[in-house]
């Protein structure tokens, strides 16, 4: 294969696109911090079911901080 030239807006572009991923990537950990932060500060003690589980991760991933 040969080499290509981008412009640079397409160099632009793809930064764009990849800040966006990011973003949402670093949005979904978030939630996961907050669940298991939640799972060690709330509901130590607690049991784990499926149900508790299912409702505790619901409640990290509507929760805002």
């Amino acid at each position: 294969m040969g080499e290509v030239s981008r412009t640079l807006e397409q160099m632009n572009a793809a930064q764009q696109r990849t800040i966006v991923q990011q973003c949402e990537r670093i949005k979904e950990l978030e939630v996961w911090e907050r669940f298991a932060s939640d799972l060690i500060n709330k509901h130590l003690g607690e049991q784990i079911t499926e149900e508790n589980l299912e409702q505790w991760l619901t409640t990290a991933q509507t929760r805002r901080v």
